[in-house]
């Protein structure tokens, strides 16, 4: 359990009213300020990010980091992360344009080809 300080808040607990407060954009140098001004927290900026990133892990949102000459870690939290919203929202147009495909599928392989292909997908 976390360590809780004289005034009854963990540093997570504090890193957590920060970002609401200024949000997850916000410069390092921006956080240590307002930890300092509001909490009479000081942090070191790594220290900081470090908490910041362990919040976004633990809410599931994907790593800000970039998969350039890094481990890939990015790109993969990306592409898994259930929070992650969805590029574009399918219009009707869309929707109906796809049915229209998925019939044309259905005459060519049969019913039960395109449902197993769409159970298997939907895994």
């Amino acid at each position: 359990m976390a360590k809780k300080t004289a005034d009854g808040q963990s540093q997570t607990d504090k890193i957590r009213q920060m970002i609401e407060a200024l949000g997850w954009e916000a410069d390092l140098k921006a956080c240590a300020k307002y930890l300092k001004d509001t909490f009479g927290l000081d942090l070191a900026p790594p220290y900081i990010s470090q908490l910041r990133s362990n919040e976004r892990k633990k809410r599931g949102m994907p790593s800000l980091r970039s998969s350039k000459g890094g481990r890939g870690k990015a790109k993969k939290a990306k592409e898994t992360s259930p929070a992650a919203p969805a590029a574009k929202s399918a219009s009707a147009v869309d929707i109906t344009t796809f049915v229209m495909e998925l019939n044309k599928w259905q005459e060519k392989l049969g019913a039960k080809t395109v449902k197993d292909v769409l159970q298997t997908l939907s895994k």
